[in-house]
C-alpha cells in the first residue's frame, strides 16, 4: 500500500471516529436532559422532553428489559432510531 493510500485511510478512520464520538456525546447530553430526576432511567414521558415526536410503541421496542424505562444501555439504540426516523440524521 502506498503512503498516499495509508494516509487517506488514516484520515478516513479518524474522521469516522470523531463522527461516532460526537454522536455518542450528543446522545449522552440528551439522556441527561431527559433524566430529569437523575435516577439513571428515562420514562416515556421524560423521553418526550428531548424526543417530542416519539411514539410509545417505539419507546417500548427499545425498552429491552420491559421495565417501563430506558436506561443508558438502551438509550443509544433509541437515540439512533429517533434521529434517523424523525430528523433524517444518523
Amino acid at each position: 500500500m502506498s503512503d498516499h493510500r495509508r494516509n487517506a485511510l488514516a484520515r478516513a478512520t479518524l474522521t469516522l471516529a470523531l463522527i461516532l464520538a460526537s454522536a455518542g456525546m450528543a446522545g449522552a447530553v440528551a439522556f441527561a436532559r431527559a433524566d430529569t430526576d437523575q435516577d439513571g432511567l428515562v420514562s416515556y414521558e421524560q423521553a418526550l422532553i428531548v424526543m417530542p415526536k416519539l411514539k410509545e410503541v417505539s419507546f417500548n421496542r427499545f425498552d429491552t428489559n420491559h421495565d417501563g424505562f430506558i436506561d443508558r444501555g438502551e438509550w443509544s439504540g433509541l437515540d439512533a432510531f429517533y434521529r434517523f426516523t424523525y430528523t433524517g440524521r444518523n
